[in-house]
């Protein structure tokens, strides 16, 4: 599975007899979902009697989703002994690790016991190798004047909660809680969460893996 603007390597194995042909042509396509994109490339076979090339996932400005999104079609052709042999692949483009929804429950403010927030991630993700996917998962919450009152991180491996790989695309659903002190110079009102996935702080250098999700909830007095 790719991201948006991943790069590809394909590489086409070309063999006669079990051995390795050098030095042969060999044709690429690559069709989008939808046909808004077909990559057409052609290499020679290097002494293994493989041939590559590398392309980006485009991510256009407009709707990139629709036209991005999705299972993508590798055919390979090559002539080999005035035969044309083929093969064909697939490998799919989303989000390795998709926040989903966030939801919290209302809180209450005392000036000695408020009850914490407590907020429930929902995540999934279509990856078939998920051993080596970190995560920071985390929520941020702002009170109905958008004052900051508290933030929640959880670092975890993806395979954690996947149990392992996963077969071709299978979607894994799975969830986190976080329960936050709620301060009690919070405002009374509608509150916005937002919650997010990372494959590590930003602060060392982590970017998202998916577009952030936005829940709401409201604090109240007793």
């Amino acid at each position: 599975m790719y991201q948006p603007q991943a790069e590809v390597d394909l590489q086409a194995l070309v063999t006669y007899n079990g051995w390795p042909v050098q030095q042969k042509l060999v044709a690429f396509q690559i069709h989008s979902p939808f046909g808004d994109y077909d990559i057409y490339r052609e290499n020679y076979t290097d002494s293994g009697g493989v041939a590559w090339i590398k392309f980006r996932i485009p991510w256009p400005c407009i709707d990139p989703w629709t036209s991005v999104f999705g299972i993508w079609t590798v055919t390979v052709t090559v002539e080999v002994a005035k035969q044309i042999v083929n093969d064909t692949m697939q490998f799919k483009v989303g989000w390795p690790v998709q926040v989903l929804n966030v939801t919290g429950q209302d809180v209450t403010i005392d000036k000695y016991q408020p009850t914490p927030m407590k907020f429930t991630v929902w995540y999934s993700t279509q990856r078939m190798d998920t051993s080596d996917i970190p995560l920071l998962l985390t929520v941020t919450a702002y009170d109905n004047l958008g004052f900051f009152i508290g933030s929640g991180i959880h670092y975890a491996n993806l395979s954690d909660f996947t149990g392992g790989d996963l077969p071709w695309c299978t979607t894994v659903y799975f969830s986190h809680e976080f329960n936050i002190p709620t301060p009690t110079n919070a405002v009374v009102g509608p509150a916005t969460v937002y919650a997010n996935a990372f494959n590590m702080a930003p602060w060392y250098g982590g970017v998202p893996w998916s577009p952030e999700a936005i829940g709401y909830f409201n604090i109240n007095t007793p």
